[in-house]
């Protein structure tokens, strides 16, 4: 966590030779942890840094690490959208989730998104509209409502995540009736302060029926706690101080942000980090031979040199090649944090799968961020198989979610399980 001490269970450790030049460098970075919607609503991101990259020769690309980094070991979800109780105890390093149409695929990106973003009240309201639901800010369980299982709102939401660096977490979301009084932070070191937007005296939530309530805990000791409530023609939420997980970075189904990756683009050239994007792309252009960040009318893109006169706008080159830019970008970007992608097959033709895999198992490994990744496709779940053969179960795992009932399961598939079940034309989508 890029933050200048960082926090076991509430405790500071004093600050040592590296967090003292993180400390120094503070005032440089300290504007990049706003929590901010890319242009059009189509991704988002919880903040941005200056991610540190090291190039890796290509010779080792299949070398194994003896414990690859994952921010997540396991995750908890319950009373979340279709999950009653849903737990996930082996995540690796790169995951792929396969399932039939609404099986929770979507909705547990959102559980690790939410997670992932608990130093915000924000996120719920915002994942309608990254599904496309928008509704009056008029009705709080319209609005939040259908984040719980079979919208019962008398039953708290829990997620809880482990990992090594991170100890366990825990955010708990309910809808409580207003008490007229914005709720305070929680007496943990992480404080509260509110959006810019939402008005600062502390009755403004008067009159308000309900609200969505959030307290966030760490190995058992309260962090952070908030409200979101609804007022007249806003939204009022409430954020901490700190971050609590590093960036986390939601890639949905409604395709790519030229702006933000344009801006990310041009962070990773100041590290020379650029250069790695480019022969991934070339698998899927051969033409290209550079990409560069050009301002028009003040709005950032990117083009690209295909070795004509002009230099061609990235969205011109096709669907594929503006996915995988994103992809990649996202995950050089959020270095140490974890990139959730929905459907990553989407238009990428099957003849260029296994390139696709190669540079995001390459971006995920030099970057050390995790990534989960949902699919519906028999070819991209092989192409995944075949790049990441012989690696180990903490570097790559395949997860199916199936309903039993009403109730939603997962299906772990070792990976000569998963090989069995390729080579014998089984079905483990």
């Amino acid at each position: 966590m890029a933050t200048n001490s960082k926090q076991r269970g509430g405790e500071a450790k004093a600050p040592g030779p590296r967090r003292k030049r993180e400390a120094a460098q503070g005032d440089r970075s300290e504007g990049r942890f706003e929590l901010r919607p890319s242009r059009g609503g189509r991704q988002f991101q919880l903040r941005v840094r200056e991610p540190g990259v090291i190039d890796e020769p290509r010779a080792k690309r299949h070398q194994s690490v003896s414990k690859p980094p994952r921010l997540l070991s396991r995750v908890r979800i319950r009373n979340f959208r279709c999950f009653e109780d849903l737990r996930i105890d082996a995540l690796a390093h790169v995951n792929l989730v396969g399932g039939r149409n609404n099986a929770g695929k979507t909705a547990l990106l959102e559980a690790l998104f939410l997670l992932a973003g608990c130093h915000t009240t924000q996120l719920p309201t915002r994942l309608n509209q990254l599904r496309g639901y928008i509704t009056e800010l008029n009705n709080p369980r319209e609005v939040w409502g259908w984040l719980f299982r079979d919208k019962d709102v008398s039953r708290t939401i829990r997620i809880e995540g482990d990992g090594k660096s991170i100890g366990k977490i825990e955010l708990d979301i309910n809808l409580v009736v207003g008490t007229g009084r914005q709720e305070s932070a929680s007496s943990g070191n992480l404080g509260q302060r509110k959006a810019d937007h939402a008005r600062k005296d502390q009755d403004s939530n008067a009159g308000l029926a309900e609200m969505l309530t959030y307290r966030v805990r760490r190995n058992g000791k309260e962090l952070f706690g908030g409200t979101t409530a609804l007022a007249q023609d806003h939204v009022k939420y409430a954020t901490a101080d700190r971050m609590i997980f590093p960036l986390c970075a939601f890639l949905t189904t409604r395709g790519s942000d030229g702006v933000t990756d344009a801006k990310i683009f041009s962070q990773l050239q100041e590290t020379g980090a650029d250069e790695a994007i480019i022969a991934p792309l070339q698998a899927l252009e051969p033409r290209l031979r550079r990409v560069v960040t050009a301002v028009v009318d003040g709005v950032p893109m990117l083009r690209a040199d295909l070795g004509g006169d002009r230099l061609v706008p990235i969205a011109f080159l096709g669907e594929g090649v503006v996915k995988l830019v994103s992809i990649l970008l996202h995950i050089r970007l959020a270095a140490g944090g974890i990139v959730l992608v929905d459907e990553v097959e989407s238009g990428f033709h099957h003849s260029v799968l296994e390139s696709v895999w190669t540079a995001i198992r390459s971006a995920a490994v030099l970057g050390r961020t995790q990534v989960v990744a949902t699919t519906h496709s028999l070819e991209m779940l092989r192409a995944a198989h075949r790049v990441f053969d012989g690696d180990s179960r903490e570097e790559c795992s395949y997860m199916r979610l199936e309903r039993s009932g009403d109730a939603v399961k997962v299906v772990h598939y070792t990976p000569e399980a998963l090989a069995a079940a390729i080579s014998g034309g089984l079905e483990v989508r």
